[in-house]
């Protein structure tokens, strides 16, 4: 996700590409050019999907999401790792995804693309707001932040609650705590940025 959202370094949020824009720009060919119906429709609403504000602003939530819950696995990971780390690790990761619902993550993706659209909006009101050269469409600003309030708090809160149900053996702190239950916790957390995760969060869910 942060691949596909990262433009240049240092570049500008607005006009300069990256594989955003490049994405969009293969969807408008084949829209243009592809003699297949069936390519040329799914190009058409892929198209319309990367051009949608609300959209693009959630892809950048989700990739700050992402990298934290990535952070946490790569703390896990440490060969020198102990209990009460891992439990405060975890405790953290909880709460700066917690926090997400009424703040970005400082220096995160999702604030930035934010900012450079809030700024565009107030430097320009008559044209809509771009994205690596793409404009976005949908929603004006202020009722896309209302939407994606809600769509954030909802995917928090599913974060959160597979969190605590597959960790509730390390989250316990319980003395007691089977040996293989907290093995279990592990493998999962190492694989959290990847296919476990995939399993019951998906992007296109707030198209629907």
């Amino acid at each position: 996700m942060r691949v596909f959202l990262q433009g240049k370094k240092d570049g500008h949020l607005a006009e300069d590409h990256g594989q955003y824009a490049a994405v969009f720009t293969h969807m408008e060919n084949l829209v243009a050019t592809s003699p297949n119906a069936d390519i040329a429709g799914r190009a058409r609403k892929v198209q319309k999907q990367l051009k949608d504000l609300v959209f693009t602003a959630f892809c950048h939530f989700v990739s700050d999401l992402f990298g934290e819950l990535a952070l946490l696995s790569l703390k896990l990971q440490a060969n020198n790792l102990i209990l009460p780390v891992a439990v405060g690790s975890i405790n953290d990761c909880m709460e700066a995804i917690t926090s997400m619902k009424e703040e970005y993550i400082p220096g995160g993706m999702y604030e930035k693309f934010m900012n450079c659209i809030e700024d565009q909006q107030f430097s320009n009101l008559q044209d809509n707001p771009k994205f690596q050269g793409v404009e976005m469409t949908g929603s004006p600003v202020c009722v896309a932040k209302e939407k994606l309030k809600k769509h954030v708090g909802s995917k928090v809160d599913l974060i959160l609650k597979e969190l605590e149900s597959r960790l509730k053996n390390l989250l316990g702190a319980n003395t007691s705590v089977d040996a293989q239950a907290v093995v279990k916790s592990f493998k999962y957390l190492i694989m959290i940025h990847g296919q476990k995760v995939k399993e019951n969060f998906s992007i296109l869910e707030i198209t629907k």
